[in-house]
């Protein structure tokens, strides 16, 4: 126990606490919904590392996609959502329109031509609303 405990000492002193850490501030937009307990049962929170990314909300409006929260005016190359799904069948559905959609696909192919790439990394998370929130 105790060769373990020197072993972790030692690996720790040369490692950070954190690997990384971001604070991101997120404020309901014009166009959220209002949290009910009908918001969602998922959650996704979706971040875009991109600093040629465009406005999504009127494709996301739609394809019946309804972020709760946006962090877009605050931090225009990581557009941030989070975004409530009923169930994740629901998810993917809203997702493959928006896939499909003809506007996105335009856009995507004039990003791709113009910059190469359309985001660095798109980080997406799913979340579950917990027994005691208001939204589940």
């Amino acid at each position: 126990m105790e060769q373990l405990s020197a072993i972790m000492d030692a690996g720790s002193a040369h490692r950070p606490t954190l690997h990384e850490q971001s604070v991101m501030l997120l404020e309901a937009a014009s166009f959220s919904p209002e949290p009910t307990a009908k918001s969602g049962k998922i959650f996704e929170w979706r971040v875009y590392h991109s600093p040629t990314f465009t406005d999504l909300q009127p494709l996301f409006e739609r394809v019946g996609i309804q972020p709760m929260l946006s962090a877009g005016a605050w931090s225009e190359s990581t557009p941030t959502y989070l975004i409530p799904f009923e169930n994740p069948a629901a998810r993917e559905r809203a997702w493959a329109a928006f896939g499909a959609d003809e506007e996105w696909i335009k856009m995507q192919r004039q990003c791709m031509e113009q910059h190469g790439q359309i985001a660095g990394a798109i980080e997406i998370s799913l979340w579950k609303a917990t027994s005691y929130s208001p939204v589940s």
